[in-house]
C-alpha cells in the first residue's frame, strides 16, 4: 500500500507531471521526463500510477525514431476525471459554469441565479455545486470576496480572471492573436462622479469627467505593444457607451473591451486558476485526492 502513496518526492513530482500536461499536453514520457528533468524510472512509475487512478489516460502513439525501437507513447490528462466550477458573482446575477480537467468548458451544466448575492443565494449556490459528485473545486470571481464554507475553491479578483484566460492563450474572445500578455499593468476606476483613470501607467494615463455618469472598474492588459482596455461592472450597454466616451477623451492607440456580468472570461479563467490550484502540492487538495483514507 505504502508503495502506492503519492507523499513527499513522489507527490511534488506527480504535481510536476500534472500541471505540464495541464497547460501544455499530451507529451510522451520521455518528453516529459527531458521537459521537467526528471529520472525516465521516475515518470513511468508515477504516470503509471496516475494511469491506474485515471488521472490521465494514452492519447495515441507518437513515430519511431530514426534510432528505431518502439513508438511513444503520448499521455494527457483525463478531462472527464474531474470537473472545477467557474463562478461569476455580478451585481444583478451568478453565473456557474463547469469545465473539464483541461479547463474546456461542459455544455449543457451552466446555471444562471437571478438576483444579488445572498445567503439564499450561496445556500442555492453550493446545493447545485455538492450535487456533482465530479467536482474538485471552484474558483469564485467576484469584485467582493464571497465564502461558500464547505466548498474547496478560491476567490479571484476579475483582473486575474482575465489575465489566466489570455495567458493561456484561450483568448479568441479578447483579441490578442494568441500573445500571452506580458502583465496587468493598470488598474482603472470609473466612479459615480463620471471620472475616468488609470494609475500606474505613464503612457496610458488620463483623469477626466465624462458626460455621463458610469459606475464600474476596468484593467489593461499589453501584448506585444498591443494594449487592450477591458470594462467590467457595466452592463453591455453602458459599457459600449463608456467605451467610446474614454477613446473619445484619450489620443492613444488602445482598444476598449466591455465585459459585461456573464462574460466566460470570468467564470472561465476562475476554473482555470482553480485548477491550478489544485494541482499544487501546495495546497493539499491533490494529494488528498490522490492519497483518500482507507476505508474501514
Amino acid at each position: 500500500m505504502a508503495n502506492n502513496s503519492f507523499n513527499g518526492a513522489v507527490m511534488h513530482a506527480a504535481s510536476r507531471i500534472l500541471q505540464a500536461l495541464f497547460h501544455q499536453g499530451p507529451y510522451s514520457r520521455t518528453q516529459i521526463s527531458e521537459f521537467l528533468n526528471l529520472d525516465k524510472a521516475t515518470v513511468s512509475k508515477i504516470t503509471s500510477r496516475l494511469l491506474d487512478k485515471q488521472m490521465l489516460l494514452a492519447t495515441g502513439e507518437g513515430d519511431i525514431s530514426r534510432k528505431g525501437g518502439r513508438r511513444q507513447i503520448f499521455l494527457d490528462l483525463n478531462p472527464a476525471h474531474l470537473e472545477a466550477a467557474g463562478i461569476d458573482i455580478s451585481a444583478d446575477n451568478i453565473y456557474l459554469r463547469f469545465y473539464d480537467l483541461k479547463g474546456n468548458y461542459i455544455e449543457g451544466k451552466s446555471k444562471i441565479f437571478c438576483g444579488p448575492f445572498s445567503r439564499e443565494t450561496a445556500a442555492r449556490l453550493k446545493t447545485e455545486l455538492q450535487k456533482n459528485p465530479l467536482l474538485a473545486g471552484c474558483g469564485l470571481c467576484s469584485t467582493g470576496t464571497v465564502n461558500l464554507q464547505g466548498v474547496p475553491g478560491i476567490w479571484l479578483s476579475p483582473e486575474a480572471c482575465a489575465f489566466a484566460v489570455s495567458r493561456l492563450q484561450r483568448t479568441a474572445f479578447l483579441d490578442f492573436q494568441q500573445t500571452a500578455p506580458e502583465k496587468i499593468k493598470a488598474s482603472l476606476a470609473i466612479n459615480g462622479q463620471g471620472v475616468w483613470t488609470a494609475p500606474g501607467e505613464q503612457d496610458t494615463f488620463w483623469e477626466g469627467p465624462m458626460d455621463k455618469f458610469y459606475s464600474g472598474t476596468g484593467f489593461i492588459l499589453k501584448a506585444g505593444g498591443v494594449r487592450r482596455v477591458f470594462l467590467y461592472g457595466l452592463s453591455e450597454e453602458a459599457g459600449i457607451a463608456a467605451a467610446k466616451e474614454i477613446s473619445r477623451h484619450t489620443d492613444i492607440d488602445t482598444s476598449i473591451v466591455p465585459l459585461a456580468a456573464g462574460n466566460p472570461v470570468f467564470t472561465s479563467g476562475g476554473a482555470i486558476l482553480f485548477l491550478e490550484h489544485f494541482f499544487s502540492p501546495r495546497a493539499g487538495l491533490l494529494s488528498a485526492h490522490l492519497n483518500p483514507p482507507a476505508r474501514r
